[in-house]
């Protein structure tokens, strides 16, 4: 009786496990995914995608299916996991794929994982049928181990991609106008894609502000910045009815080319198109145009009193920063460029001077 009731235990937990853990899985990991996965299926056409309902779904399909394997191949007690194996093999399929393709792994690959599972499967049952002991406290802990191998399958055949994970994360909440939640996405991540970059650059020129486009100037370089130039001529060509957007998702573009003579040019400016520097900001310039500045009086000799007039205060802190960057970069030049970049990423990385000198 006793160890029936263990048994029971065991079962019981092993369902609880697998059902949260896939519902989670679905719902909160893979859920963007799903949705560009659904718009590729006949169903769309005639059907709205809703997350809850298809997560909930799937978890039963996949639970459904554990259970009928548990009536074929009767695997209980310690063994009990194993018969979700097919279960978290059906799951990983239905989150393997991408934007292209539904499913990313080709022919071999999956006869491959195919044959591994059934091979596991395999042997499982053979070892299963040999007669355990009376000591019940030990199923647990190799119950659950077993429990975390097998839910691991999932993890490696679904698409485990975190940079296309985000993308779509950004995409979706910039479509939501959430872009202050757009830019937290990934935020402390050291890699990028350009098509990652390129979607925060939108969240940043969509986001409200006194000058529309302006927030570019204010985040851009807190994330890193794979494909510069890539990523520079696709904001170049933007198009946008609005100028001042546009003409910051230009100012930014020539920063990320490091091009400061040309930056300096096009913010001086003053035609029917583009007004002067003090008639944008007239009270505080965006502090990586500041930056771009002190860099360009620093290293191109380029004038800009008119910074220096116009926005003194801010001029003044940035060239103080701009010092002690230039003293702590002299310092390191013993080491290899690789070594001191890492040093000074500690406490300039979201700088435009770092992106300048070790970006590109």
């Amino acid at each position: 009786m006793k160890r029936d009731r263990e048994d029971s235990n065991l079962m019981i937990f092993c369902d609880t496990v697998f059902l949260l853990f896939s519902f989670a899985y679905l719902f909160f990991f893979q859920g963007d995914l799903l949705e560009v996965l659904y718009i590729k299926l006949p169903a769309a056409l005639y059907f709205d995608f809703h997350l809850l309902p298809v997560s909930l779904l799937l978890t039963l399909i996949c639970f459904f299916i554990g259970k009928q394997v548990n009536k074929l191949l009767r695997f209980g007690s310690l063994w009990y996991p194993c018969n979700y194996l097919p279960s978290a093999f059906i799951l990983g399929i239905c989150t393997s794929g991408n934007r292209e393709l539904f499913f990313i792994h080709n022919f071999g690959h999956w006869s491959t994982i195919l044959i591994l599972v059934l091979i596991v499967i395999g042997v499982m049952k053979v070892v299963s049928m040999i007669p355990l002991g009376r000591n019940y406290l030990m199923k647990w802990p190799y119950c659950m181990t077993l429990m975390l191998l097998t839910l691991f399958v999932t993890l490696t055949v679904g698409n485990a991609d975190e940079n296309l994970h985000r993308e779509l994360k950004v995409e979706k909440l910039v479509k939501e106008g959430r872009y202050d939640d757009a830019l937290e996405v990934g935020q402390y991540a050291d890699e990028t894609t350009v098509r990652l970059t390129l979607d925060r650059a939108e969240a940043m020129l969509l986001m409200p502000s006194s000058e529309p486009g302006s927030a570019i100037a204010k985040h851009i370089f807190n994330y890193p910045v794979t494909d510069a130039d890539v990523v520079a001529d696709s904001l170049m060509a933007r198009t946008d009815s609005v100028m001042h957007r546009k003409d910051n998702a230009t100012l930014t573009a020539l920063l990320l080319k490091c091009d400061l003579s040309g930056f300096a040019e096009f913010l001086f400016a003053d035609s029917e198109e583009h007004l002067r520097l003090s008639s944008w900001y007239p009270d505080y310039l965006p502090h990586y145009y500041v930056e771009a500045f002190v860099l360009a009086e620093y290293s191109l000799g380029i004038n800009i009193d008119d910074v220096k007039q116009l926005y003194g205060t801010q001029y003044n802190a940035a060239k103080d920063k701009f010092d002690k960057y230039q003293e702590e970069k002299k310092s390191y030049y013993k080491y290899s460029e690789k070594n001191r970049m890492n040093r000074l990423y500690m406490n300039y990385k979201t700088s435009y001077w770092w992106y300048y000198d070790f970006n590109n």
